[in-house]
């Protein structure tokens, strides 16, 4: 009589992307970064992720390994019909099973396929008992099989390579079925910030970070930004504690937080914008038009975003942005005297409600002893009223670009709440 697996749980799991092209660098493994994430959803603390290539002995030596260690090991790719992908096979000989046609899969493949008779057409095999999960984007199936491995019970999931398969796949079937297997789901927060350093946020929230225990709190930084991730475990019956811990986080740095949730800063400063039926415009030099491209990937932006003047040039500046040649020959393309007549010629030409103009030095050329490589001059036009910042962003160009860019958004941001 065969067990009922369906009662073990499901604590922790290892990710095996497999695929010679992964190891070449050929193709971005995006499904580990996304499959580690949807498992911390589910409760599921991911051990390890490994990429492993096309090879027999190899995918089998890397499925045995994670399995010491992990009730779940997830495959992703090697399910193809050529004869290196042998994902498949090597579950078979590891759990034992025979593989075997399912009616479910066929079912599938010849309603995505309806002509699909050709001989040479294969139909994928699947382990014996295997939950099995028809692919409604591709032929590959997914599979969840369950089997007693050294005394132990241990599950395997192998899911498709490509990710218009797999991400489906998962979210609209493994994923519902898998939460039977969770004794707990973990909650994760997001506190986003802008204008501190990653050292400046941690001595604030020091108590917290060295008493941590469920919630934890851990922070990252990217350029410009610092994200605070607050999470904790919950089995059921438990309180959820992550407001409690947020609420100390804002009480200290409120000024800093620019949202509490999942939205990006630009999609922060749009929906400010919209839901006070603002317009913005831009006149951009060293950013050189990324500050309006941060705004235009979002969807529905020509309803808040006037548009941006890319004056790069001190020649653009002067003919086309309208900014004084006295000025130029004075004080310079960077410096405060520049950026507030730049961004008082936006707000005559574009006429938008908010307007914002950056000029600086993203180096490596440039600068001088009052304005070094990372100087960068912002001018704010609200209404009638203008009013310019300074600041210095250290690092490569690129750095002071993204630097830059952010604090203009932040700019934005702070001029929508007045």
């Amino acid at each position: 009589m065969n067990k009922d697996f369906t009662s073990e749980k499901i604590d922790s799991a290892e990710i095996i992307t497999i695929g010679t092209e992964l190891l070449l660098g050929q193709t971005l493994d995006s499904n580990s970064y996304y499959l580690s994430g949807k498992l911390s959803d589910l409760g599921i603390n991911t051990y390890r992720r490994q990429v492993v290539g096309d090879h027999r002995q190899r995918i089998h030596d890397a499925i045995s390994s994670a399995l010491e260690y992990n009730d779940l090991v997830v495959t992703t790719g090697g399910l193809g019909a050529s004869d290196d992908d042998i994902t498949m096979q090597v579950v078979s000989e590891i759990a034992e099973r025979e593989l075997v046609k399912d009616s479910s899969v066929i079912a599938a493949i010849r309603k995505l396929y309806p002509t699909a008779d050709r001989p040479d057409f294969v139909i994928p095999l699947v382990p014996v008992g295997a939950k099995v999960f028809p692919n409604r984007n591709g032929t590959a199936p997914a599979s969840f099989t369950s089997f007693p491995y050294k005394g132990q019970t241990r599950h395997i999931l192998v899911l498709p390579g490509p990710p218009a398969e797999n991400v489906p796949l998962f979210e609209e079937q493994v994923m519902p079925y898998l939460a039977q297997f969770c004794p707990a789901v973990f909650r994760h927060r997001y506190v986003r910030m802008i204008g501190i350093s990653e050292y400046k946020m941690e001595q604030a929230l020091k108590d917290l970070i060295e008493t941590q225990t469920n919630p934890t709190i851990a922070p990252y930084t990217s350029e410009g930004e610092v994200l605070l991730r607050i999470t904790q475990r919950l089995a059921e019956g438990d309180e959820d504690k992550t407001q409690d811990i947020i609420d100390i986080v804002v009480d200290r740095l409120a000024e800093y937080i620019y949202e509490i949730g999942p939205r990006s800063l630009e999609q922060v400063v749009a929906d400010q914008l919209r839901s006070r039926n603002l317009t913005c415009a831009f006149a951009e030099s060293c950013t050189g038009g990324a500050l309006a491209a941060r705004l235009v990937t979002l969807s529905e932006t020509s309803n808040v975003f006037k548009g941006s003047i890319v004056a790069y040039t001190s020649t653009v500046k002067k003919e086309v942005l309208g900014v004084d040649p006295e000025i130029i020959e004075t004080y310079g393309v960077v410096s405060a005297e520049c950026a507030q007549a730049m961004v008082e010629n936006c707000r005559s030409l574009l006429k938008a409600d908010l307007n914002v103009s950056v000029t600086g030095f993203a180096g490596p050329d440039g600068g001088n002893s009052d304005n070094p490589v990372g100087t960068v001059y912002f001018g704010v036009a609200v209404g009638d009223k203008v009013s310019v910042h300074k600041k210095y962003f250290p690092g490569n160009r690129k750095r002071v670009i993204n630097y830059a860019v952010n604090t203009a958004l932040d700019l934005l941001r702070r001029s929508c709440a007045e």
